[in-house]
């Protein structure tokens, strides 16, 4: 029962709406508040239809965090990220690199594995699925591999 020139608002936000079919609209959602917002379509007649509930505003996510916060430069460690708001589609990645392997444990941790990077103390970005970033600076120190050193035996005069 859509009707062209519909609006729509999510809880106070307006939300630009892009096309109307009569079974369907699609719009983009203006800024609000983090949770569970109502969707209300008011067709140009003044018709209204409202569902409760049926939207989530996400807050970005927020990096408290990491655990180690060193490895070797050659990259390859599995660290644990803590902070606020990661959901699934959440990327990482320490000193503009981009970690593997990452896995979203929990809204408030995740795991990845780091990224082969020069020598320095670097930020931390996760990225949300909807382009938010969380960020903690100077958190994560990549260090030079030690020199291996090797024994040689032998016998003596």
């Amino acid at each position: 029962g859509f009707i062209s020139g519909a609006t729509v608002t999510i809880g106070t936000a307006s939300c630009a709406v892009s096309s109307v079919s009569s079974t369907s609209i699609s719009c983009t959602s203006g800024a609000s508040l983090a949770g569970l917002q109502n969707v209300t379509v008011t067709n140009p007649d003044s018709q209204t239809g409202t569902r409760t509930g049926a939207f989530r505003y996400i807050d970005a996510p927020t990096v408290t965090a990491i655990s180690p916060t060193s490895g070797t430069i050659a990259g390859g460690t599995t660290v644990t990220i803590t902070g606020t708001n990661f959901y699934a589609g959440s990327t990482v990645s320490i000193g503009g690199s981009a970690c593997t392997s990452v896995t979203v444990v929990s809204t408030t941790s995740l795991t990845c594995v780091t990224p082969a990077h020069a020598a320095g103390t670097e930020g931390i970005d996760v990225v949300s699925a909807f382009g938010t970033t969380g960020t903690l600076a100077s958190a994560y120190t990549f260090t030079a591999a030690p020199a291996s050193i090797g024994f040689v035996t032998g016998t003596s005069s």
